[in-house]
């Protein structure tokens, strides 16, 4: 039996083919006329904690809630709109609101609890097992949203073969991965070696299916009409997955994958090698290597 973890760490990379079962939507919102951008900035929305830092003010200095209206309260300013703001924009307006009664107001905004305005965040509805708004983050993956509606993955079942490349290769070239995850929804992923570049993404349920096919090719279908095609710039993920990291450890913001999904992101990879290797089911085996990176991670957290 060959290792296929070279190949698998491939694919939960680019997430080579995801089928999720259950999620759908009675109604879609309008698609996305372009993609992410290396210069996002996140925008305020409802809900959302904010701290304002005022230099060498500290009683001007407070978190507060950005309220359902979109507004928020200080210290010697009310009612300031926050909605539909980036921090930067917020932190100018602030300063010029503060200037009526302190000399050369200087504000920081830093948001802290992340929900966004609507129109950045992802419903998941109908059959879902967890319907839910989620807030969209930056370079955003497929099998991330999975993890945050169905849960951990609790179950593994993995084969995996080699069929093209040389024998004396060290390696598989055909990868399939079932998974059961903690809130009752089930993913596909495979790859596939010897066969011409390409990933696939797709998302089924019962209102209809939608289908990323590489970077820029998105198709969506409802149970009625033709299939809408959609058009979306390239984007360079590991340069964008590289800088995400570097700016969670500098402290700018969290990264992408919040760190018991990433414990269990890396038992599962484990996971998949086992269970390929033995051809059988991994649960235990999966609980198991949870509750180790769990413990490696307390452990480098205390060092």
């Amino acid at each position: 039996m060959r290792q296929p973890i070279d190949t698998i760490r491939t694919l939960l990379a680019l997430v080579a083919a995801v089928l999720l079962v259950a999620c759908s939507s009675n109604k879609y919102p309008p698609a996305p006329t372009a993609a992410a951008t290396s210069d996002y900035k996140y925008i305020i929305g409802p809900l959302d904690l904010v701290n304002i830092v005022v230099w060498r003010n500290p009683e001007l200095s407070m978190a507060v809630p950005v309220r359902p209206d979109g507004r928020i309260s200080t210290p010697l300013v009310e009612d300031v709109p926050a909605l539909g703001k980036n921090p930067g924009e917020l932190a100018r307006d602030l300063e010029k609101a503060l200037s009526k009664y302190i000399r050369d107001p200087v504000v920081t905004v830093i948001v802290n609890n992340f929900n966004g305005p609507s129109n950045e965040q992802i419903r998941i509805i109908g059959e879902a097992a967890k319907p839910q708004a989620v807030a969209y983050r930056q370079n955003m993956t497929v099998l991330d949203v999975m993890i945050q509606v169905g849960g951990l993955v609790t179950s593994v079942y993995a084969f995996s073969d080699n069929r093209k490349l040389p024998a004396g290769v060290d390696m598989d070239d055909t990868t399939s991965m079932l998974l059961k995850f903690a809130g009752g929804v089930t993913g596909y992923l495979s790859t596939l070696l010897m066969t011409a570049d390409l990933y696939r993404v797709h998302v089924f349920g019962t209102k209809g299916w939608l289908e990323l096919r590489g970077d820029t090719e998105l198709t969506f279908r409802g149970l009625q009409g033709a299939p809408e095609k959609i058009t979306l710039p390239a984007v360079d993920k590991e340069k964008a997955e590289l800088e995400a990291f570097a700016d969670a450890i500098a402290a700018k913001r969290p990264f992408l994958v919040p760190p018991e999904e990433a414990v269990n992101g890396i038992a599962v990879l484990e996971a998949i090698e086992v269970s390929a290797k033995k051809d059988i089911g991994m649960t235990a085996w999966l609980d198991f290597l949870v509750e180790r990176c769990k413990a490696f991670a307390a452990a480098q957290a205390t060092s």
